[in-house]
């Protein structure tokens, strides 16, 4: 069995995460990874980055401890079996609840006041809450001690209840010195869905067709999302870091977006990658009766360099809306057909009559003739099939050819079909067609 393939799509940002401690933001943050799928968003961060009143380290021994805090809303959005660090040498995790708030923790910042009768005050962090170590916020090499924690003033109280989450590390085995370990997660506070718009240009023109592909970003919480580094996945496949045939898009992304809480942002990607080509498009079933009818509007998508992740595509023409479909996943190469509608001014006339042949014959011969006719200001590209799965012993022949293609038949026999792709002239233009088929009544018979 061959491995699954992920396909994701590359843009630049970044976020403001919920995993910080409740007093202050992580919007500077620049190095933050963020892969949205269809129903959650995995967030990869590096921690060495982190502010270090979020992320504290603890030497102990040959471990270390990497511990941050949440509140209940912030857990509540994360997928908890995702939560891990990716450090080779965790040996573990530790989750604990607190209905009541801790002051005195590491981290914690207040505001202090050398001179009790003085209003200015500095910014100060607490490294150990049992000697009661400090240092300077803004001047982050000088330490001090003091006596008690009286006379502190927070900086920002801390939101209740919360979680606080600590990850050993086992640092008694040797990383690469450049080696910095990753904290990743699952979040639902974010969402993508992909989107296209299709204009349909005069079937006649030589102008390419415009497609617009974009990704739909939701924010269902009050999180500020910043422009860093974005990936999207197809929708089905969740990531794996073991998974191979990882194919990258790297679309435009304005310098100065902000995806505001509960909102939506459409990103433009794939934007020079899909190919699209309209038609109209006739497919029937042989009957020996004669019919009347309209064509189909259809087009084939497809991209050489990209996969194409499913979603719903609006068409429009001549800047109005004519119809809505969706897209399945598209992979690399292949072509997708889809259709949409009945084109009104585009019309056919299926003529059957039998030429040979009677109940008692072993075989009989009928002639095929198709009309049709465009009423449009614009020529008309048809894409033509006739099955024959209904009969069980047959044989074509007398294919007409165009006058415009010297001898090139108008059909060609596939397998149980006849296929073509001609084009109709506009302003009350006509093309016909035509074919005989033999139908044996039994396989000894066939000539």
């Amino acid at each position: 069995m061959s491995s699954p393939i992920v396909i994701i799509v590359v843009l630049l940002a970044t976020i403001s995460l919920p995993l910080s401690s409740a007093d202050s933001s992580l919007n500077d943050e620049d190095s933050v990874a963020i892969r949205f799928y269809a129903n959650f968003t995995q967030i990869v961060r590096p921690i060495t980055k982190l502010n270090p009143s979020k992320y504290i380290l603890d030497q102990s021994f040959t471990y270390e401890c990497y511990r941050f805090n949440l509140t209940e809303t912030e857990y509540s959005q994360i997928s908890i079996d995702s939560l891990t660090v990716l450090d080779p040498n965790v040996t573990e995790r530790i989750i604990t609840y607190h209905s009541m708030p801790n002051f005195e923790q590491t981290g914690s910042r207040y505001f202090y006041r050398r001179d009790p009768k003085s209003n200015e005050t500095i910014e100060i962090e607490l490294l150990n809450p049992k000697d009661r170590l400090f240092r300077e916020v803004h001047q982050p090499n000088r330490y001090f001690y003091l006596k008690s924690f009286d006379d502190l003033e927070y900086s920002t109280m801390p939101v209740m209840p919360y979680y606080n989450i600590k990850f050993y590390c086992n640092i008694s085995i040797p990383l690469n010195s450049s080696f910095a370990p990753f904290l990743s997660y699952n979040d639902s506070s974010f969402q993508w869905t992909p989107r296209y718009t299709l204009d349909v240009l005069p079937t006649g023109s030589n102008r390419q067709i415009e497609i617009h592909a974009f990704a739909d970003i939701r924010n269902n919480e009050d999180i500020k999302l910043y422009k860093k580094s974005f990936e999207f996945s197809r929708n089905e496949t969740s990531y794996s870091a073991n998974i191979s045939g990882i194919y990258l898009i790297e679309p435009n992304f304005p310098s100065s977006s902000i995806l505001a809480p509960y909102s939506t942002q459409s990103i433009p990607f794939l934007q020079d990658d899909i190919i699209v080509n309209s038609f109209n498009y006739y497919s029937g079933d042989f009957l020996p009766v004669n019919s009347t009818g309209k064509l189909l509007n259809a087009f084939n998508i497809t991209s050489n360099t990209s996969f194409i992740p499913n979603g719903r595509i609006l068409i429009n023409k001549g800047g109005k809306f004519i119809a809505q479909t969706s897209l399945p996943n598209i992979a690399i190469g292949e072509i997708y057909t889809s259709v949409y509608g009945y084109n009104t001014e585009v019309s056919y006339r299926r003529k059957v009559t039998i030429v040979e042949g009677d109940e008692d014959s072993s075989s009989t011969t009928y002639y095929v003739e198709y009309i049709f006719k465009n009423s449009a200001e614009d020529d008309a590209r048809i894409y033509f099939i006739d099955s024959f799965h209904s009969l069980k012993y047959f044989q074509i022949k007398n294919i007409s050819s165009s006058g415009l293609n010297g001898d090139i038949p108008d059909f060609v026999i596939h397998d149980i079909n006849l296929r073509g792709y001609f084009i109709v002239p506009s302003s009350i233009g006509q093309k016909t067609i035509s074919y005989s088929v033999v139908v044996y009544k039994t396989k000894s018979s066939c000539k």
